[in-house]
């Protein structure tokens, strides 16, 4: 950087190094000392560099950070001199604002804004302290707010921190009380004047101004005049998101809802129909900001007549405008008598509506309201909520599906905010008036899923199943249940993958998992059904996981299924653990009309299903007591045993055992001495068979794997129990058991005999090589051949013939098992041997010759006959594990050794050089 080109001049070629080292320093004291070293003239050269490089156009961020911090640096030093800030003070503010402005700007580095803002107010407060320091703060403001400054509205970071610097202390805090017509000109002028709309950044900057020093007075008297004219000169300016933060920062007491009432409703409500869809949702946004600071009861009810009128006479024509202002309703706390008005009237406006957008925002806003009814004077409005809940049943009468879904929804709204009201007389008269029309509807879902589906309407049953034990009289919780989940998935329109996958609305997906949630109870009851929790567990995973299903959303999925879990855990993890291993059978075996297929994430987020059913141990002792928090412990101990190979990278990426472990307060060394049998037959279960349905290399491999992490968090353990598992596969009597000829019928397809017993006694004459049509003879003798197999197939056996054949199909089925079950086990035993060998760091010498014994001897009983080189490989990857003195010899160690014994099976390029050495 060129600062130190403002020190090379008149400086010592010591006094430059020591420079250039406190320059890179993240020390603030050792810059601050080589600062106070420099001569006069050497400090005012850094100065004017300093000047010079923040002058650069372009800096990049980190560049700007940089300067920022040098320039505090420069700051506390005038502090100290006053001859520095009479020559530099104004200039510096200057730069340093133009610099700070930079740093903020940058939209992706918030490391870089945290910082620049930390070493700015620590600048400011050392220039600022004392008597001096004082009488300093009037004239930076007006120097940074006069109206001929270069700055313009970029100023405004720095008056901002100027500002909150001052009100953390009461005597600065006095000193800038007198400067608040400037920063109210400054706002005024760059901010609600400009031409062009304002950085979300600089729109923020004054932040800390407002809630310090501005009173309901100056917004009356000052601000809002202005913010009228300018709603009425360039809304697209000031509806930018630019009033917002001005009202979202004022102090909690001021009182903004005579001013909304008396000044603003009109003209935001204007700009509400304005054809600029910007304006449109500036101005409903800023709305809602100014009714969260609007408490005045009188005031409230103006600003609700002026909006619910329009509504209710149909004097806004465009639907744009009437979703808007029901929007705007929702927002709005008025008394329980402008809430049962807004409910009355919208409902009836709601019923003719005929835009499907703005009817949702109507009964968003109608439900908002009995809500509000129901929680602020219960008992005293039972006229209206029969009435809304006979307007309902209209509306849930609607012949157009995407209306009455709208309808349902409201309902299912209602039900759910005031489901700890149930009881009062109120609630439970509309619940009685629309539970026919919800049960009809219901009724429509179980009749035809996939064609509600396709309308929409399908939500109609998920809001029914999700509330129906919040309601259990009139909508039989049981038998929704039993519709939600039979044991037959492809008839539910709850666990069926063909509808669930077709959802794309957020409001559906929510009630899709919510009466995924409510029928966790039904399912844990239903244990021995595991195909039905294992559906229900993969439309779980498939919320959790689909690319289709927004971040947020799959957040809220994993959330309720981790709520299921902390309900129920020992049935939950049971159906989750099973249907994520069968997620991996589909994503293996390919199957497209599956949940894994249609989710279209793959296995890249199934670490988010891990962890929501192993939660950290703080999150499971505030959900329950002492003596529940032991017994799931012991759930939680047989969940791990379950998790040792699907939490592997193979199958489940981002997501470690040791990790989970680690999560839910299990050290790993003292879980897997203690359980290190029940993990053991887990791995060779997966290892050698498959488990659930699934046998391929990606779970044998998982399950090595997690051998060699079993020994290396206890090796004392797990490796002497290995060494006995290696040598029992490992059996080289075993494998001299089997003949080549077992080997081939092994290689028979299942249902083909190898031995043919039907082929006619005795050879056939051997053709003489030597003869004079040798090769026509030849090609006749096997077309003869082929022709006489053929035939045999073609012709219906004998009684006899049929004996002999099912008898060898049966004796070579018998064959065929065992060598497969030994071939299993060979490769089973070399793959823990690999993963020993590749794995986490343990004591080789614990297993190494036990090991490499075993090897050889299913090396010298003709194991290659079964499993090719895999042995060989095996046993020469161990010579990685030898004396590095060898060098590049270790392998050859290994290959001199197989070559010797005359059974091995290397590749070519292996056994090339004589063994003799000449």
């Amino acid at each position: 950087m060129g600062l130190t080109n403002g020190v090379t001049a008149d400086s010592t070629k010591e006094e430059v190094e020591e420079f250039q080292q406190a320059l890179v320093s993240s020390s603030t004291k050792w810059r601050l000392t080589e600062l106070s070293r420099l001569k006069d003239t050497i400090q005012h050269g850094l100065f004017r560099a300093f000047a010079e490089e923040t002058s650069k156009t372009g800096l990049a961020a980190t560049n700007a950070l940089v300067l920022v911090e040098w320039g505090s640096l420069l700051i506390i030093k005038c502090a100290e001199k006053e001859e520095l800030w009479d020559t530099w003070g104004e200039k510096l503010i200057i730069l340093h604002a133009q610099i700070l402005e930079t740093c903020i700007a940058a939209q992706r580095r918030p490391n870089v804004k945290h910082s620049a803002l930390v070493v700015t107010r620590r600048a400011l407060r050392g220039l600022f302290r004392g008597e001096n320091g004082r009488a300093k703060v009037g004239p930076i403001v007006i120097q940074l707010t006069d109206a001929s400054s270069k700055l313009g509205a970029r100023g405004s970071v720095l008056l901002g921190v100027v500002a909150g610097v001052c009100s953390r202390c009461s005597q600065l805090k006095s000193s800038l009380e007198t400067q608040k017509g400037h920063y109210i000109s400054f706002y005024l002028r760059e901010m609600i004047g400009s031409r062009v709309a304002v950085p979300q950044h600089l729109a923020v900057a004054l932040n800390d101004f407002f809630s310090e020093y501005i009173a309901y007075d100056v917004l009356q008297k000052d601000l809002v005049p202005a913010i009228e004219k300018a709603l009425l000169r360039a809304p697209e300016v000031v509806l930018n998101d630019l009033i917002s933060p001005l009202i979202s920062s004022l102090p909690g007491n001021v009182d903004l809802a005579p001013l909304l009432a008396d000044r603003l409703a009109k003209p935001l409500l204007s700009n509400m129909k304005s054809s600029n869809a910007k304006i449109r949702d500036g101005a409903a946004s800023t709305f809602a900001v100014l009714i969260k600071h609007s408490a005045d009861e009188k005031s409230l009810a103006k600003i609700t007549d002026e909006i619910l009128t329009p509504l209710a006479t149909s004097k806004l024509t465009a639907a744009e405008h009437r979703m808007l202002y029901a929007q705007v309703l929702t927002g709005l706390g008025v008394s329980s008598d402008h809430s049962e008005a807004i409910c009355k009237k919208l409902s009836t406006v709601a019923l003719k509506e005929p835009s499907d957008a703005a009817l949702k925002a109507e009964l968003h806003a109608c439900a908002h309201h009995l809500n509000l009814l129901v929680r602020s004077t219960p008992g005293s409005h039972e006229a209206c909520f029969k009435a809304c809940a006979e307007t309902a049943c209209k509306g849930l009468s609607d012949k157009k599906p995407a209306a009455r879904k709208a309808w349902m929804l409201m309902v299912g709204d209602f039900i759910l905010h005031a489901k700890t009201s149930l009881d009062t007389p109120e609630v439970r008269l509309f619940i009685e008036t629309i539970t026919p029309k919800t049960l009809e509807a219901y009724q429509e879902v179980k009749s035809n899923v996939l064609a509600t589906t396709q309308s929409g309407l399908v939500v109609t049953a998920f809001v029914l199943t999700a509330l129906c034990t919040w309601v259990p009289d009139g909508w039989a919780p049981s038998s929704i249940f039993a519709h939600a989940c039979p044991s037959d998935s492809k008839a539910s329109y709850l666990l069926n993958h063909r509808v669930y996958s077709k959802l794309t609305a957020p409001e559906d997906i929510r009630w899709a998992v919510r009466a995924l949630v409510a029928c966790s109870r039904f399912i844990s009851d239903k244990d021995d059904d595991s195909l039905l929790g294992d559906a229900w567990a993969q439309a779980f995973i498939y919320f959790i996981t689909a690319a289709v299903i927004t971040h947020d959303l799959r957040n809220e999925a994993a959330a309720a299924l981790n709520q299921c879990y902390l309900e129920r855990p020992s049935q939950v993890a049971k159906h989750i653990i099973k249907g994520l291993w069968s997620w991996q059978a589909d994503l293996i075996s390919e199957q497209h009309d599956s949940p894994a297929a249609l989710s279209k994430s793959g296995r890249s987020r199934l670490h988010v299903v891990i962890r929501s059913i192993c939660p950290k141990l703080d999150s499971v002792k505030s959900n329950r007591s002492n003596g529940e928090t032991s017994s799931w412990t012991d759930v939680l101990q047989g969940q791990l045993v379950e998790l040792t190979i699907l939490c592997r990278p193979p199958l489940i990426p981002q997501v470690g055992w040791i990790d989970i472990c680690l999560t839910v307060g299990q050290d790993p060394g003292d879980f897997v001495r203690a359980h290190s049998e029940r993990c053991l037959v887990e791995i060779k279960s997966h290892a050698t068979t498959g488990a659930h349905g699934i046998k391929t290399t990606q779970v044998n491999l998982a399950a090595y794997h997690a051998a060699a992490e079993l020994a290396f968090v206890a090796p004392e353990t797990v490796i002497p129990l290995l060494i006995e598992d290696i040598k029992d596969d490992l059996s080289a009597s075993a494998v001299g058991s089997c003949s080549s000829t077992d080997i081939a019928i092994a290689r028979t397809p299942d249902g083909t005999t190898f031995v043919d017993v039907l082929s006619a006694k005795g050879q056939e004459s051997s053709i003489d090589k030597k003869a004079k049509d040798y090769d026509t003879l030849k090609w006749e003798a096997e077309l003869r051949r082929q022709l006489a197999a053929k035939q045999s197939q073609d012709r219906k056996l004998t009684p006899d013939e049929r004996a002999k054949v099912d008898a060898q199909l049966k004796k070579e089925a018998g064959i065929r098992e065992q060598v497969l079950a030994l071939e299993g086990r060979l490769r089973r035993g070399i793959g823990i041997i690999q993963a020993l060998t590749n794995g986490p760091p343990t004591d080789a010498g614990m297993w190494f010759g036990s090991c490499a014994q075993a090897l050889l001897d299913i090396i010298t009983a003709n194991a290659g006959l079964m499993i090719g080189d895999t042995a060989d490989m095996a046993y020469l990857n161990l010579a990685k594990l030898i004396s590095s003195r060898l060098g590049s010899l270790r392998q050859f160690a290994g290959v001199a050794t197989l070559r010797a014994l005359g059974t091995s099976t290397l590749p070519p390029n292996l056994v090339q050089e004589p063994l003799g050495g000449r």
